[in-house]
């Protein structure tokens, strides 16, 4: 037996690409389907200083899934504060599917699942929403695993 346990764990903290998609999952779960903008790590000349112009992201695809059983509504509101720009740490694992196509051609789909209580907001709102952001912005505890 090998000591070593396989594991698949990712954690993440990026800013999201554009506004967050309502899903609807073939288990009947309700989500979310975003990409974050994480940012790589920066190249370092000989001397070690960070090479100019060189930041560069890897864009993410994600996927936030809700119990069965979580308020539609209470899930669709905290999706609605999944907008662009917003920075946000996720856990989860990575998902990767294989198909070919009609012509025979191999392709590979990578993404993170992420059950709902595994993420969370880094920031505020944009200033424009600030006035109606009254309640916290903890993920909704009604919608967690």
């Amino acid at each position: 037996r090998s000591v070593l346990a396989m594991m698949n764990q990712v954690f993440l903290v990026g800013r999201l690409t554009r506004d967050a998609k309502l899903v609807q999952y073939k288990s009947g779960a309700i989500g979310a389907s975003f990409t974050l903008a994480v940012d790589k790590r920066v190249p370092r000349d000989e001397n070690g200083q960070p090479v100019e112009n060189a930041r560069k992201a890897s864009f993410i695809p994600v996927q936030v899934i809700a119990r069965k059983d979580a308020d539609p509504k209470v899930i669709t509101e905290a999706i609605q504060k999944l907008t662009k720009g917003r920075m946000v740490a996720v856990a989860g694992e990575l998902d990767v599917n294989n198909t070919t196509d009609d012509s025979g051609a191999w392709h590979t789909f990578v993404s993170v699942i992420v059950p709902w209580n595994s993420w969370r907001f880094l920031d505020s709102p944009k200033a424009e929403d600030e006035a109606s952001e009254e309640a916290s912005e903890e993920v909704p505890a009604e919608a967690t695993a």
